[in-house]
């Protein structure tokens, strides 16, 4: 049963950013995690009024995104989850909507360009081609043993946007379903 749709509450932010510290800290996860820092915007990014966690999170083949947990209209409580490249060129994704579903909350955002080259359905084609659907969810760990398939949802999220936004000819691994026992695998059993 699905609950509908919500913005982040800071509750869930703190949470997301002490299991990515506790699972990092206890070496646990095959990310290497670096604690960031920013006591000012990023470029190409709306100031923030609160800064919940910054993490640069690099991946086993080098490949690394900044994953920020921020406020910017505190009177809200609306939180996101924004993701950087490593060169921090404008966000990849800002992510703040929430949905529950089968007693589990899911991060959920929509791949849904808006270039005005007229390729935004080629697009869509591409992210749905290689990441299986544009509706993402993304499970919000319950323990630092969930940070591990977190992590590789966010990855696999940043790395078929980029691709799909510049229809790249070198196209991302394409998945081979859905996280097991995540909810959204649940759903579609």
């Amino acid at each position: 049963m699905v609950k509908g749709e919500n913005g982040m509450l800071k509750e869930l932010a703190i949470k997301i950013s002490d299991f990515i510290i506790k699972a990092s800290d206890n070496q646990i996860i095959s990310y290497a995690v670096q604690r960031i820092n920013y006591d000012e915007p990023i470029k190409g990014f709306h100031p923030w009024e609160e800064l919940v966690a910054a993490f640069l999170v690099k991946n086993e083949a080098g490949l690394a995104y900044h994953l920020l947990l921020v406020d910017w209209q505190t009177r809200d409580n609306n939180f996101y989850l924004v993701i950087y490249s490593e060169n921090k060129i404008g966000p990849i994704a800002q992510i703040h909507k929430t949905q529950e579903e089968l007693g589990a909350i899911d991060l959920y955002w929509i791949y849904n360009p808006n270039k005005r080259d007229g390729k935004n359905d080629d697009r869509k084609n591409y992210f749905k081609k290689y990441f299986l659907t544009t509706d993402v969810r993304i499970e919000i760990p319950n323990s630092e043993v969930d940070v591990e398939g977190f992590l590789d949802e966010v990855f696999a999220l940043a790395n078929n946007r980029l691709k799909a936004d510049a229809l790249s000819s070198n196209p991302p691994q394409c998945r081979m379903g859905f996280p097991e026992g995540r909810t959204y695998e649940r759903l579609h059993q």
